[in-house]
């Protein structure tokens, strides 16, 4: 076997298991958003304005893998309990940005003390990835963005 195949063979194994591990993720996420009265959609927006703040609805989109109509929806709802806000950025009318309220952050708590102390059946994903060493976790991380923001055309 030539190494470039052997190079495929490793790259499908390491989809496989990402893939393995988001599903096993998002199976929890649905279980902790039905805790705080949200849907795992809603939930993952809110996470993704916790990591990075105030975002732009295409920004969003792009990390969230939504539509742009689906995670307008999904803002609008959010909106309406206000556990958002949006602001026009004062440039470019164009561009809106989204951001969580106070409210927001008060569920985004209650998240996190509900995933530090919920330990679904079966699933041991969580636990093993907050058992990585803090470094470990920033390196894994480093290695794993710069393929994300590859332009796949």
């Amino acid at each position: 076997m030539s190494s470039d195949q052997e190079k495929l063979i490793y790259a499908f194994e390491f989809y496989r298991l990402i893939k393995q591990i988001t599903r096993q993720m998002e199976i929890y996420r649905e279980k902790v958003a039905k805790l705080v009265g949200l849907s795992g959609a809603q939930l993952y927006i809110l996470w993704e304005l916790l990591i990075d703040g105030s975002l732009s609805y295409s920004d969003l989109a792009y990390r969230s893998g939504l539509a742009k109509n689906t995670l307008s929806s999904l803002a609008k709802t959010l909106l309406k309990k206000k556990l958002i806000s949006q602001t026009s950025n004062p440039d470019d009318g164009r561009v809106t940005y989204l951001a969580l309220t106070e409210a927001g952050k008060q569920i985004m708590e209650q998240v996190i003390d509900f995933s530090l102390s919920i330990s679904p059946e079966g699933l041991n994903y969580l636990e093993k990835i907050l058992s990585i060493d803090h470094q470990e976790n920033k390196d894994i991380l480093s290695y794993l963005r710069p393929i994300i923001r590859n332009d796949w055309g």
